[in-house]
């Protein structure tokens, strides 16, 4: 691994985030031509995250994706309440 910093340890605070799957609704749209009576029968789509789990409050569950060994958050995913079907532990 010449020329590359070896990466130490995550902080101990990343390592006890909950890892889990959150199910949760999600809207979705269409943008082509078709009869009404499809249109009608269009749902919204249920949508599956797994990710550290950092908030749960009752506004939001919020996913953060990628944890760097500073302890900064990468790619967070911020699902609003009311749409959130079920959080399942994984991990911790």
């Amino acid at each position: 691994m010449s020329g590359r910093k070896r990466i130490s340890k995550l902080p101990r605070d990343v390592r006890t985030l909950p890892v889990v799957r959150v199910t949760w609704v999600d809207s979705c749209s269409n943008h082509r031509w078709r009869e009404m009576a499809e249109a009608r029968a269009d749902v919204p789509m249920e949508c599956q995250s797994v990710g550290f789990l950092v908030a749960n409050s009752a506004r939001a569950v919020v996913l953060i994706q990628s944890v760097n060994e500073s302890g900064h958050a990468g790619a967070s995913w911020i699902i609003p309440k009311s749409c959130v079907r079920r959080v399942e532990k994984l991990r911790g």
